[in-house]
């Protein structure tokens, strides 16, 4: 028999999920705040039940925890104990979500209240930031009211453009909300469980679709356009051949379209072209073009030492040792900035080494497994859309992406589980 306390606690679970995946594109912080709720309810919840053997039952929830704490071993031969108290403790969601989200209190109504929380706060905070970027761009002056959508002194930004818009997302999180949201929307169309109105699900899809093209996310321009690819080859393989094939023809056409309309997707496309010509240009024009990631990705090797590579040099360490990786091999603006390998499989490799990067490779790869063998389009393409991110940021470097790539891991591969 439950008493009060239990009961209260199992009438406030579902609301706290529902808030959590609201807050996501909103704020981090009051993500972090609901998170927060969500662990103290579950800890509670824990010591009531005695019982953990609902973790036994989803292997992706196993795999994390394994993840997070070969993070916390590798604490242990660091030299920079703050730097890695600071990346286990940004990445504590990876531990907590897995004990706290419960498959047996998520009932797929609860999913479907989840889903259209998450839509119905994207359109808010897209919204907001496209009357933001309308509301700068007025400038008022004694002749009369102008629009001048780019910033005074600062020509080549744009109020409705990339960094200036999504503020203070980062473009590439934002572009996988997006992405997300389109998945959710189309994944579901034929059951209608997001919105009832078919035609209502088409037209956010297009304006996600628009919002997209306006955070200027090459990422996220490739991951939208793969992912509209798989969730239309997923929908009509069962209307014919001819009526499939139709149907991709006109979708690749009007993609290309989309992609060649994107400035800055086609500037780094020119770009590419450029320095495979001429291997000479410095950093300081790879900085500018955008092409930063290739002098990255040439110095990891460099990072490592010894045995380094099967172990990591430690998540303290990280740092340090892609600073000194980018120095050796002159890459300024890397160095001087900072960065991290902007790709999360190599963060990972020079973090934890092989041994982690095999674990991350293998939850990975056991998600689509799963997504094929459930036949589960909404799982599929959030694995696509993160497997894709994860070449381009170091997505799990970030509390936000920490907590996107986690609750929504868990929550899909749950119900998946479940079938």
């Amino acid at each position: 028999m439950k008493s009060k306390l239990e009961s209260i606690l199992y009438t406030l679970y579902p609301y706290i999920l529902v808030l959590l995946s609201f807050s996501i594109p909103i704020s981090y912080r009051i993500s972090i705040y609901a998170l927060g709720f969500l662990t103290l309810i579950g800890i509670i919840l824990i010591i009531y039940n005695h019982n953990f053997y609902y973790i036994t039952r989803n292997k992706v929830s196993i795999g994390l925890i394994v993840f997070w704490l070969i993070h916390l071993l590798s604490f242990f031969y660091t030299e920079n104990l703050k730097y890695g108290l600071s990346d286990i403790s940004q990445k504590i969601s990876i531990l907590v979500i897995p004990l706290v989200l419960f498959s047996s209190l998520v009932d797929e109504k609860l999913i479907i209240r989840i889903k259209k929380a998450f839509v119905l706060s994207l359109l808010a905070s897209s919204i907001y930031f496209i009357l933001r970027a309308l509301i700068s761009s007025l400038v008022i002056t004694p002749v009369g009211v102008f629009f001048r959508p780019n910033p005074v002194g600062i020509p080549w930004e744009n109020y409705f453009f990339y960094d200036l818009f999504v503020r203070p997302h980062h473009p590439t999180y934002y572009s996988m909300y997006l992405v997300l949201g389109i998945t959710f929307l189309l994944g579901d169309v034929r059951k209608k469980t997001v919105f009832k109105n078919k035609w209502l699900i088409y037209l956010i899809t297009l304006y996600f679709i628009g919002v997209v093209f306006l955070t200027s996310s090459k990422a996220g321009i490739i991951t939208t356009f793969l992912v509209l690819f798989t969730i239309l080859f997923w929908l009509l393989r069962s209307k014919g051949k001819l009526i499939l094939s139709v149907a991709l023809t006109i979708f690749l056409v009007l993609g290309i379209l989309f992609v060649v309309k994107n400035n800055r997707f086609i500037d780094t496309i020119k770009h590419l072209h450029e320095l495979s010509f001429n291997e000479k240009l410095v950093e300081n024009d790879l900085a500018q073009k955008d092409l930063v990631r290739l002098e990255i990705w040439r110095s990891v090797p460099s990072a490592f030492s010894g045995l380094d590579l099967i172990y990591g040099v430690g998540v303290g360490d990280t740092k340090t040792c892609l600073k000194n990786a980018y120095k050796s091999k002159n890459a300024i603006y890397a160095f001087n900035e900072e960065l991290n390998t902007h790709n999360q499989y190599l963060q990972t490799l020079v973090g934890i080494g092989i041994i982690g990067l095999l674990i991350l490779v293998s939850i990975i790869g056991y998600c689509f497994y799963l997504a094929f063998k459930k036949r589960d389009l909404i799982l599929f393409s959030f694995i696509l859309i993160i497997s894709i991110n994860f070449i381009f940021e170091a997505v799990l470097e970030r509390v936000f992406g920490v907590l996107f790539f986690t609750f929504f891991l868990i929550l899909l591969t749950n119900k998946s589980s479940k079938v």
